[in-house]
C-alpha cells in the first residue's frame, strides 16, 4: 500500500511541476486548470510534455514549445480573450464591467 501511496504522489508532483513551469511561461492558470480537469486533455498534454523531454529538451524548454502551441490556438487570436485574459493578469475585477 505505501509503495503504491508513493507512486500516486509522484505522478501528482510531475503534474503539479508540468503546471508550474507552464505558468512560468505565462500560460493563464484559467486555461491550465481547464485541461488538468479534462482526463483526455491532461493526457495529450502529458503526452506532449514527456514525448519532448524525452528527446531531449529541458522542463524548460518543453515548456516553451506546448505555451508556444496554446498560444498559438484560434482562442488567443480572439480580442475579447486576450482583454479578459490581460484583465485577470493585471488582476483587474473585470465583473464590475
Amino acid at each position: 500500500m505505501r509503495k503504491f501511496l508513493t507512486v500516486i504522489l509522484i505522478v501528482e508532483l510531475d503534474k503539479l511541476n508540468m503546471y508550474q513551469h507552464l505558468r512560468d511561461f505565462d500560460v493563464p492558470s484559467v486555461v491550465l486548470d481547464e485541461i488538468f480537469r479534462d482526463e483526455s486533455d491532461l493526457k495529450i498534454l502529458t503526452d506532449a510534455w514527456e514525448d519532448l523531454k524525452s528527446s531531449g529538451l529541458s522542463k524548460d524548454e518543453a515548456a516553451k514549445e506546448i505555451s508556444s502551441i496554446i498560444f498559438s490556438l484560434e482562442l488567443f487570436k480572439d480580442p475579447e480573450i486576450v482583454e479578459a485574459l490581460e484583465s485577470i493578469k493585471d488582476g483587474q475585477d473585470f465583473s464590475k464591467n
